[in-house]
């Protein structure tokens, strides 16, 4: 007899917070789905996942091939709180997040059916789907959250990989030359493009120029050194204007400046 999702899925019962299967990073699961449960309630799939403060890990809901799921993913807190979520976008219904651990603890990562935003299994979804999990290294730079203490980078070109956190700001430090046109980008997953905001500054701290960049694109400017012998490079979230860290973003990202 064909298998039905619910036979494949032999983490099943994992409904509740208390059924919730243990996990840890570096993952990959296939062979989960949402599954038919008979009732009328939809099937949610809940996993356990330690981590201790500051830590970030990528999370992604997959597609094993030609699923027709459309999946919701969720990080709660031990006692339920939706801290994060993501639904799929116009390249994939597949959603993938990054989270960043406010405290040590066990959190819950879900998986449930699309609108299903309190993971009560108000959905109708059923498929199969893959997880996978990966944890984010922590920033070498920080702490580089002013201008102040801003990473210096050597000399150009310069490519550097790093990672936002909620409330964070990075700051880099340069050599540049009067006249000369510099232009930087930062590349992120699908997932974040559109959410990271970049600037550059002169040596005085005066803004020369700031990112462009929507959904489907990378954030990126040109900016010309009118003098001084530095300028500055700055990230953060989509929305801290300030560059003062007013964000809730998690996010890995590379960095890259030319002349």
């Amino acid at each position: 007899a064909t298998p039905t999702f619910a036979q494949v899925d032999a983490l099943e019962p994992n409904d509740l917070p208390i059924q919730a299967a243990p996990i840890s990073a570096p993952l990959f699961l296939s062979d989960l789905a949402l599954a038919q449960t008979g009732g009328a309630s939809g099937d949610v799939d809940r996993f356990a996942l330690v981590l201790a403060t500051g830590e970030q890990v990528a999370i992604r809901l997959l597609d094993p091939g030609s699923s027709s799921l459309d999946p919701l993913l969720l990080v709660a807190d031990a006692s339920g709180v939706v801290l994060a979520s993501a639904e799929g976008d116009a390249g994939s219904r597949f959603p993938a997040l990054f989270f960043t651990a406010p405290r040590a603890g066990t959190y819950q990562v879900i998986a449930t059916g699309a609108g299903d935003a309190t993971a009560t299994g108000a959905h109708a979804q059923v498929g199969p789907y893959a997880l996978a999990l990966e944890r984010i290294p922590e920033d070498p730079a920080e702490p580089n959250e002013t201008r102040a203490q801003a990473h210096p980078r050597p000399a150009l070109p310069f490519e550097l990989r790093s990672r936002l956190d909620p409330r964070d700001v990075d700051w880099y430090a340069f050599p540049v030359a009067p006249g000369v046109t510099y232009a930087a980008r930062i590349a992120a997953e699908a997932a974040l493009r559109g959410r990271i905001r970049l600037a550059a500054f002169d040596a005085n701290g005066g803004q020369l120029a700031v990112s462009t960049g929507g959904a489907t694109r990378h954030a990126g400017l040109q900016f010309t050194a009118a003098g001084g012998a530095l300028a500055y490079l700055a990230v953060t979230g989509v929305g801290d204007t300030a560059f003062a860290g007013q964000h809730d973003l998690s996010a890995p990202y590379a960095l890259s400046c030319v002349e």
